[in-house]
Protein backbone atom coordinates (compact mmCIF):
# COMPACT_ATOMS: atom_id res chain seq x y z
CA UNK A 1 0.00 0.00 0.00
CA UNK A 2 1.35 3.23 -1.04
CA UNK A 3 -0.75 5.48 1.39
CA UNK A 4 -2.50 7.08 -1.58
CA UNK A 5 -5.95 7.30 -1.49
CA UNK A 6 -7.52 6.15 -5.11
CA UNK A 7 -10.44 8.92 -5.24
CA UNK A 8 -7.39 11.69 -5.04
CA UNK A 9 -5.26 9.31 -7.51
CA UNK A 10 -7.29 10.01 -10.49
CA UNK A 11 -6.99 13.41 -12.04
CA UNK A 12 -8.88 14.29 -14.88
CA UNK A 13 -11.69 12.31 -16.43
CA UNK A 14 -10.71 10.18 -19.38
CA UNK A 15 -12.33 11.86 -22.40
CA UNK A 16 -12.42 9.65 -25.48
CA UNK A 17 -11.47 11.30 -28.81
CA UNK A 18 -13.83 12.27 -31.31
CA UNK A 19 -12.88 9.96 -34.25
CA UNK A 20 -12.61 7.03 -31.57
CA UNK A 21 -16.31 8.01 -30.32
CA UNK A 22 -17.50 8.21 -34.45
CA UNK A 23 -16.26 4.64 -34.65
CA UNK A 24 -17.48 3.21 -32.18
CA UNK A 25 -20.92 4.44 -33.20
CA UNK A 26 -20.29 3.46 -36.38
CA UNK A 27 -19.70 -0.40 -35.18
CA UNK A 28 -22.71 -0.06 -32.91
CA UNK A 29 -25.18 0.97 -35.61
CA UNK A 30 -23.42 -2.25 -37.98
CA UNK A 31 -24.46 -4.25 -35.44
CA UNK A 32 -27.92 -2.80 -34.85
CA UNK A 33 -28.48 -2.53 -38.86
CA UNK A 34 -27.50 -6.22 -38.94
CA UNK A 35 -29.55 -7.33 -36.45
CA UNK A 36 -32.50 -5.26 -37.54
CA UNK A 37 -32.57 -6.87 -40.85
CA UNK A 38 -32.09 -10.19 -39.92
CA UNK A 39 -34.47 -13.11 -40.98
CA UNK A 40 -34.66 -16.12 -38.32
CA UNK A 41 -36.10 -19.51 -39.39
CA UNK A 42 -37.50 -19.52 -35.99
CA UNK A 43 -39.62 -16.63 -36.15
CA UNK A 44 -38.32 -15.01 -32.37
CA UNK A 45 -37.54 -11.70 -33.06
CA UNK A 46 -36.93 -10.83 -29.49
CA UNK A 47 -33.38 -11.42 -29.26
CA UNK A 48 -32.48 -10.01 -32.38
CA UNK A 49 -34.68 -6.82 -31.84
CA UNK A 50 -33.25 -6.03 -28.56
CA UNK A 51 -29.87 -5.94 -29.77
CA UNK A 52 -30.74 -3.52 -32.49
CA UNK A 53 -32.23 -1.13 -30.00
CA UNK A 54 -29.28 -1.59 -27.80
CA UNK A 55 -27.15 -1.01 -30.70
CA UNK A 56 -28.92 2.18 -31.58
CA UNK A 57 -29.00 3.69 -28.26
CA UNK A 58 -24.98 3.13 -28.10
CA UNK A 59 -24.75 4.88 -31.40
CA UNK A 60 -26.97 7.50 -30.89
CA UNK A 61 -24.82 8.21 -27.29
CA UNK A 62 -21.82 8.39 -28.86
CA UNK A 63 -23.48 10.61 -31.84
CA UNK A 64 -24.87 12.72 -29.36
CA UNK A 65 -21.50 13.60 -27.80
CA UNK A 66 -19.67 13.87 -31.09
CA UNK A 67 -22.41 16.32 -32.42
CA UNK A 68 -22.15 18.35 -29.05
CA UNK A 69 -18.24 19.08 -29.29
CA UNK A 70 -19.17 20.62 -33.18
CA UNK A 71 -16.73 21.26 -35.74
CA UNK A 72 -16.80 18.63 -38.59
CA UNK A 73 -17.69 15.67 -36.15
CA UNK A 74 -21.44 17.33 -36.08
CA UNK A 75 -22.20 16.74 -39.51
CA UNK A 76 -20.55 13.10 -39.56
CA UNK A 77 -22.63 12.11 -36.34
CA UNK A 78 -26.14 13.51 -38.36
CA UNK A 79 -25.10 10.98 -41.13
CA UNK A 80 -24.22 8.47 -38.61
CA UNK A 81 -27.39 8.64 -36.41
CA UNK A 82 -29.55 8.72 -39.95
CA UNK A 83 -30.30 5.19 -40.33
CA UNK A 84 -31.33 4.82 -36.77
CA UNK A 85 -35.06 6.51 -38.05
CA UNK A 86 -35.29 3.55 -40.07
CA UNK A 87 -34.39 1.14 -37.21
CA UNK A 88 -36.97 3.05 -34.80
CA UNK A 89 -39.74 2.61 -37.64
CA UNK A 90 -38.81 -0.93 -37.65
CA UNK A 91 -39.01 -1.94 -34.52
CA UNK A 92 -42.64 -0.09 -33.36
CA UNK A 93 -43.81 -2.21 -36.80
CA UNK A 94 -42.79 -5.31 -35.65
CA UNK A 95 -42.04 -4.75 -31.41
CA UNK A 96 -45.36 -5.46 -30.60
CA UNK A 97 -46.04 -9.19 -32.16
CA UNK A 98 -43.10 -9.65 -30.60
CA UNK A 99 -43.01 -8.73 -27.07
Amino acid sequence: MTGVDPCEAVGEPIRISTVRLLFIASMCMTVALMSANVTLVSGDYRGALAIALVGIIAADLCCAVAFARGGWASWVSVVLAAPSLWIFADLARRGPHVW
